[in-house]
């Protein structure tokens, strides 16, 4: 009856306390080791790059002070030699820019613009004509007696001409520098396209490591150039640069969250401009593993002797821990059965021989009232799963029994239980005993029961609910969507449209002299009219269209990714159909009348799939069938111009 065995919890405190100190001693020790000598190798490695870099920033501010004083002279140099006359002659004034930047690698091209914001001379021929917009250059400065210029933005396009479109970004963009001129009375602008590929190709052939990054910003932050996407090391160094870099024009710096980035910086003294070098001090330090060997190496020597000891002492604790874990593992099992499962033990004739607490808690009854009796004494069947012999006769196989019991308790209340009986051998193979375990699931069946019979409710209501859905949403004279169903279609015709990126277009249809017909035949023959124009129309629109009967005589079709021609094609269609034949309507018994039917209808389309007005395209609509019907009737009108979107 080993299933029952109470065990003790070991308490190992002296073996545990000890090689918890030993662990702790040893791993202070090669921690700090290794912590010490990895900070000396880092610092090293650190200084190294300072030193390295510090000479690299000033290269490379020197090389783009003096490329942009290339750029800056020619523009001095032309706007001196521009006069009305160039102006008045475009094509000489731009052959003139071309003969002026051919030579300079740094310029990509020197442009012209009036105050408009029109390029008017160019020395690129695709620049002439542009129109610029005030986001994309300053118009705003004023010639001041004096030639004067100032930093615009980069690009990340070929030039100017780029801006007019949408193009796809380049690798080596360009930065504008803006002058004003006063030509005539009149302001002008010298724009110059800074060629920042002079930048990054020479960055590029400098050999610096893949870890550092270069870039040149401007006097606000703003970057100019980069030479990678990927932008946290200058995100880091903004800030601090920003604030020293007037009063220590050179410098370096650690910056970000623990001084994660490396920083050398030199600002230009002739422009509002930097260039930096930013290094990833993580990565660089990665870089330094090999120079670590050495250290690492004495390091572990050193710790050797102690390393050994803890393998030794960890290899004792092992076999320690192993067998205190299978004591606590037999106390936890123990333990989870008594509080989670009703267990039982039978002999091989079905006398009960113990049970743990829960087991006899369950049926209200102390053990010594229940060891001795027969398991009979509880059980009353086995509902769907033949007699309790049968089962028994599974267990003297050696099989395990599963399966669900009906049981009594001693206050004479049934209750259900899930139960596993698995026969126990004794070293021979013969059963001699069998182990029980019960789950009471006396809820669940009861739940069970509960959730089919809700189950059907929900069903039920769901059925009526669908039901319901359909009459509020169907004009039930046509058969067709009303109003309603057409209020909730259209939010979901407009986000095709917007997912599309397609029109979408309205039909507004009402019934021509629909009042007459209904006062000269009468109603009954005024709702058949309905019945068959609707029934008409149903069949040529599409799918994924909507016909819906709005009110009285008036219908209106949303068509999804329909175009202005297309939808008038469809209203043409449907306004012939619906006058080429009469509708028969049996006023009375062996009388059939005709009645003339036409339509007017009104067509507006929505393009734009970005910010669609509902609203708009429906009174667009609602115009175009006004104008229909004071214009004869029995014709189509289509909105003046495709609805926009309006602020």
């Amino acid at each position: 009856m080993a299933v029952f065995t109470r065990h003790s919890r070991p308490q190992p405190i002296l073996i545990r306390g000890f090689f918890v100190l030993a662990l702790i001693v040893g791993s202070a020790l090669t921690w700090f080791a290794h912590y010490f000598s990895q900070r000396a190798i880092d610092e090293r490695t650190v200084q190294r790059h300072w030193e390295h870099v510090e000479l690299d920033v000033v290269t490379l501010e020197d090389h783009a002070t003096r490329s942009l004083d290339n750029a800056v002279n020619l523009m001095r140099l032309a706007a001196s030699l521009t006069t009305p006359q160039i102006i008045a002659d475009p094509q000489r004034g731009s052959a003139a820019l071309v003969d002026l930047t051919i030579d300079s690698a740094v310029i990509r091209s020197l442009s012209l613009v009036d105050s408009s914001g029109r390029v008017i001379l160019s020395s690129s021929s695709r620049n002439v004509g542009v129109q610029l917009m005030p986001g994309d250059v300053n118009l705003d400065s004023r010639w001041t007696g004096v030639f004067e210029f100032n930093f615009g933005k980069s690009f990340a396009l070929r030039d100017l001409y780029e801006l007019e479109g949408d193009r796809a970004p380049v690798d080596l963009g360009f930065l504008t520098i803006e002058a004003p001129v006063l030509i005539g009375g009149d302001t002008y602008h010298w724009v110059a396209a800074i060629n920042l590929g002079v930048f990054l190709n020479l960055w590029d052939q400098l050999g610096q490591p893949a870890v550092s990054q270069i870039h040149l910003v401007g006097e606000q932050g703003q970057p100019f150039a980069s030479q990678a996407e990927q932008t946290q090391g200058l995100r880091d160094a903004l800030p601090r640069l920003l604030a020293q870099r007037s009063d220590a024009p050179q410098g370096q710096f650690e910056a970000g969250a623990d001084g994660r980035t490396l920083v050398t910086y030199r600002t230009s003294d002739l422009y509002p401009l930097s260039l930096l070098i930013t290094t990833d001090r993580s990565a660089l330090l990665k870089d330094s593993e090999g120079q670590r060997t050495g250290l690492a190496t004495i390091t572990l020597v050193a710790l050797t002797g102690n390393i050994l000891l803890f393998l030794f002492i960890g290899m004792l604790f092992a076999i320690y821990l192993r067998y205190e874990r299978s004591l606590q593992e037999l106390a936890n099992q123990s333990h989870a059965l008594d509080l989670h499962l009703m267990v039982s033990e039978t002999a091989a004739d079905g006398t009960i021989l113990a049970g743990n607490s829960a087991f006899f808690a369950a049926n209200g009854y102390a053990p010594e009232e229940l060891i001795g009796q027969t398991y009979r004494a509880l059980t009353t069947e086995i509902p769907g799963q033949g007699s309790l012999d049968a089962a028994f006769e599974t267990l003297r196989e050696g099989r395990a029994w599963r399966g669900t019991l009906q049981n009594r308790r001693k206050s004479d209340e049934l209750y259900w239980v899930s139960a596993t009986i698995v026969p126990f051998p004794d070293v021979w193979g013969r059963v001699s005993r069998y182990v029980t375990l019960m789950t009471d699931i006396s809820e669940s069946i009861l739940l069970s029961a509960k959730v089919a019979n809700e189950q059907r409710l929900r069903e039920d209501l769901t059925t009526l609910n669908q039901s319901l859905v359909t009459e509020a949403t169907t004009d039930p004279l046509t058969g067709r969507p009303n109003k309603r169903a057409f209020d909730l279609f259209m939010p979901q015709a407009v986000a095709i449209s917007k997912d599309d990126q397609k029109p979408l277009s309205v039909m507004m249809l009402d019934i021509d002299h629909f009042k007459q017909i209904n006062d000269s035949y009468g109603h009954l023959a005024g709702d058949a009219v309905l019945r068959e124009v609707s029934l008409r129309w149903g069949r040529e629109v599409r799918a994924s269209d909507m016909l819906a009967r709005l009110g009285g005589e008036e219908f209106c079709v949303v068509l999804p990714r329909t175009t202005t021609e297309q939808t008038r094609r469809l209203a043409e269609k449907l306004c012939k159909l619906t006058a080429a034949v009469t509708i028969d309507f049996e006023n009375s018994p062996g009388e059939v009348i005709s009645i003339p039917v036409t339509v007017s209808i009104g067509v507006a389309t929505a393009d734009s799939a970005d910010a669609l007005s509902t609203d708009q395209l429906m009174q667009a609509a609602d115009t175009a069938l006004y104008e229909a019907k004071h214009s004869g009737r029995n014709r189509v009108v289509v909105a003046s111009a495709a609805v926009q979107s309006k602020d």
